[in-house]
């Protein structure tokens, strides 16, 4: 038989020492959970720029494929951009301002207000006429040279220069991006 010293009183050094670990873990488990979190949200970041590029890139691309299937001299360049034209061709000053030699964008405040205007770009709705993303890029061309040597009423190969420029945005418009590019088109006068 086995006897106790019932005289002994327990400190509860056990418990205490217990408490403190589960107090250490439990800070080290949120800290893992914010990380985790965090490196979530620049994922989905990452993924929206990217998607906004891909819908920009597309855009540009198929505004150049436009341009350079127009025939002859005739762009279809007007001072606004027409809801119902396949490609929105503007002179440069309706896009751009020149002061004193710099050059600068048309708009004021915001650029997605004025590329959601309808007069200044139209959304791009993909080569087959059916857009593949959730918000539509928008699209514009504008001319901005021509080729010195091409005479208007003569015989000869003319060049015109445009500024293709795309709006494209992802993620409930977080994520605005503009590309754009210069296209050279080659036309027989």
């Amino acid at each position: 038989m086995t006897t106790r010293n019932l005289g002994r009183r327990e400190s509860g050094a056990v418990l205490l020492v217990a408490l403190v670990m589960l107090l250490v873990l439990t800070a080290l488990t949120l800290t893992g959970m914010r990380g985790a979190a965090l490196e979530n949200r620049l994922v989905g970041n990452q993924a929206e720029e990217r998607q906004a590029f891909n819908a920009g890139e597309a855009a540009l691309r198929e505004g150049e494929r436009k341009l350079a299937r127009l025939p002859g001299a005739d762009d279809g360049r007007n001072d606004v951009c027409i809801a119902d034209m396949d490609l929105c061709v503007v002179g440069r000053e309706q896009v751009q301002s020149a002061n004193g030699g710099a050059v600068g964008w048309r708009w004021a405040g915001s650029p997605a207000d004025w590329w959601m205007k309808g007069s200044h770009a139209l959304a791009y709705r993909g080569s087959d006429n059916q857009t593949r993303f959730s918000l539509a890029p928008r699209l514009n061309a504008a001319h901005f040279d021509s080729d010195s040597g091409c005479s208007l009423n003569g015989d000869g190969v003319c060049t015109d220069y445009y500024y293709v420029t795309t709006y494209a945005t992802a993620g409930a418009g977080r994520t605005p991006l503009i590309l754009q590019s210069v296209f050279a088109r080659r036309y027989l006068n």
